[in-house]
């Protein structure tokens, strides 16, 4: 009771607003939207507890049955949750993003050249800018915005993305590897193959572009073998490794060689779906440049289904018979669907049982009344008599 009775006793702050000691307008703005906030939810939080706690006084004193009750309890929580997705859904339509964009993420040099290229590429921030979220914000970035990534990534950033090296700290054939087409630096970098494209003197970056980058999806020469992932997580680090020739997997395959006589084509390209048309002129073994995780990622080669092997630790191959074919890569975890339907079937059912029950005790009703109707008019017939 004390944000409705006393909410001034409330301080409203934490240990994050020292940033606005230099601004109290922002901070007392702050400050009253959050008392706001408070005494709002709190006054909703009341009615909720004061109508359950009625609802079971009723109950048990008799004045409702156990039926009604379940049904009120339910039309409480929805009531509750309707609310509280209402408050998002009304907050989310007072964002403008055209207005978002101007303020925070307005385009700069660096952006126009980089929305000039229409192709599949990610890029490689350095620095400070390594998991930049304005980055993110329009581009596929190597360093992945988000801290929950999956594993095999972190496995890449962690042990074969960077050298030990001080006159060469980038593995570029790493990066060549995952189409690290383009590379942000806030200092000058020494690459055969990098041509600068952008000087911003306002932020302190040079935008290089990588001609060596390999495209999203390639072909290589050889298959090479090894006991574990471990082993070809090490395997990157070296030298002599060349993404363009070899792929790297843990699985026993039968051909080792392959022609690289073939081209691909990314027709559509979604987060769930990519469609490729193939042509390849004899056996072939594609690369794709994504990340491979086999809960729910499917490959399909003219609608048949076919293996994804584990490529490179983080990247996905298929091997393509000769001929023109089109190749999909779908996302579709059983578990997903499983639990779709399963809450769609229990909803429904769950509306069906209570629409049910009431339909059940308003017949009762009805047939009582019906019953007492014609009991009376056998009475008054009787009297008549």
């Amino acid at each position: 009771l004390i944000p409705v009775l006393n909410p001034g006793m409330l301080t409203y702050t934490s240990a994050a607003d020292s940033q606005y000691t230099s601004n109290p307008q922002v901070l007392n703005m702050l400050k009253a939207a959050r008392q706001d906030m408070m005494v709002q939810d709190t006054i909703r939080m009341l009615f909720i507890i004061v109508v359950l706690i009625s609802s079971i006084t009723l109950l048990y004193i008799k004045r409702i049955n156990r039926d009604l009750f379940i049904i009120g309890i339910i039309l409480l929580a929805s009531i509750d949750m309707i609310s509280i997705s209402y408050r998002f859904m009304k907050q989310a339509n007072l964002i403008h993003i055209e207005r978002i964009e101007q303020q925070y993420f307005r385009p700069t040099k660096t952006d126009q050249i980089l929305s000039e290229d229409t192709e599949l590429h990610r890029i490689l921030a350095l620095g400070n800018l390594f998991q930049s979220n304005d980055l993110a914000y329009r581009y596929q970035i190597i360093g992945g915005y988000s801290a929950i990534k999956p594993q095999l990534i972190q496995d890449i950033i962690d042990n074969n993305l960077f050298t030990n090296i001080p006159t060469d700290p980038i593995n570029w054939n790493v990066v060549n590897m995952l189409n690290g087409k383009y590379i942000l630096s806030p200092v000058q970098l020494q690459y055969s193959g990098l041509g600068v494209l952008n000087v911003d003197e306002n932020k302190r970056t040079i935008l290089y572009r990588n001609d060596n980058s390999l495209n999203r999806v390639y072909f290589i020469q050889s298959i090479i073998t090894l006991d574990s992932e471990r082993e070809i997580v090490e395997y990157l680090n070296r030298p002599d490794f060349d993404p363009s020739k070899v792929a790297l997997i843990t699985e026993n395959i039968n051909q080792r060689r392959y022609s690289i006589a073939s081209t691909a084509t990314i027709t559509s390209y979604t987060p769930n779906k990519i469609d490729l048309a193939v042509s390849c002129q004899d056996s072939a073994f594609m690369v794709l440049a994504d990340t491979y995780y086999p809960i729910g990622w499917k490959a399909y080669i003219d609608e048949n289904a076919t293996h994804i092997y584990q490529t490179n630790h983080v990247l996905r191959g298929i091997i393509i018979p000769p001929g023109d074919h089109s190749v999909s890569f779908k996302f579709a975890p059983q578990s997903y669907y499983r639990s779709k339907w399963l809450s769609i079937l229990f909803t429904y059912l769950t509306w069906t049982v209570l629409l049910g029950s009431l339909l059940f005790q308003k017949c009762e009703f009805f047939n009582k009344q019906i019953k007492r109707i014609r009991k009376n008019a056998k009475l008054d017939d009787h009297s008549d008599d």
